[in-house]
């Protein structure tokens, strides 16, 4: 059964690392999974998100990938000997690197290999360490992307990072995020599926439940639920149930 690693936990086999200045736009972090020691092979579960993956295989030979965002509980399974590079976008910026529309890889992957003309796999695997990786990659990024976000992309942005940083336990309204930022609902709502290919409802709901499950992971079943806006413990296992169709033990 696979588990969720959240970001700030310390584990052998994960490697993670932050982009510079100028691609902190588009790029939330590098990560790395390595079980070239590993005794046996690791079970990884995913949450529903609205961030995109570039994927980059380090040992077998496989095209770039855009894994697309999830709607659904995934778990990614890696044999002992596997290792991987992965660039976590924040949502919406995939947009930018090629015309692939949302709900074409939602829950699902598609090769890139044009995304890079003179770059491959092999040259990210012949370096000596995660940080030299991150540097190649953010290079050849930057050279070949120049991220040029609309007003669009930049809405999709700001709302995920209110999101992200909301007090839950006295959240304020979409509608009135809305009207604070001079957008009506049904503009950002629009925004929100042209570019992530779900709602900002339920981006704010997926937020809001991986920050619940940490603090859960963390505290056990006394956690605070009440600063994370649910009612009760059976609430937070009712959202659990319905986002993953896991309870929150499981995860």
């Amino acid at each position: 059964m696979g588990k969720v690693v959240f970001e700030n936990e310390r584990s052998s086999f994960l490697r993670i690392a932050y982009p510079q200045q100028a691609l902190a736009g588009c790029i939330a972090y590098y990560f790395e999974i390595d079980t070239t020691l590993a005794s046996g092979p690791l079970h990884i579960t995913g949450l529903p998100s609205v961030n995109t993956l570039i994927a980059i295989d380090l040992l077998n030979e496989q095209p770039i990938r855009l894994m697309g965002h999830l709607t659904q509980c995934v778990t990614g399974s890696y044999k002992p000997g596997s290792k991987a590079f992965y660039a976590k976008l924040k949502p919406g910026v995939f947009n930018t690197l090629c015309p692939v529309p949302p709900n074409a890889i939602q829950n699902d992957q598609v090769a890139i290999p044009h995304l890079f003309r003179d770059f491959s796999a092999w040259q990210l695997a012949d370096l000596p360490s995660f940080r030299h990786r991150v540097n190649l990659f953010e290079t050849r990024l930057l050279r070949y992307q120049p991220f040029m976000t609309g007003y669009k992309q930049q809405y999709v942005e700001l709302f995920t990072h209110v999101f992200s940083n909301a007090q839950y336990c006295q959240p304020e309204s979409i509608q009135s995020l809305c009207n604070r930022h001079h957008i009506t609902y049904a503009s950002l709502r629009r925004y929100f599926l042209e570019h992530t290919g779900v709602s900002p409802k339920y981006c704010q709901k997926v937020i809001r439940f991986k920050s619940a499950l940490q603090a859960y992971r963390t505290f056990g079943y006394h956690f605070n639920y009440t600063d994370f806006g649910y009612t009760d413990y059976a609430h937070f296992c009712k959202d659990a149930k319905g986002l993953t169709g896991k309870a929150p033990l499981e995860l």
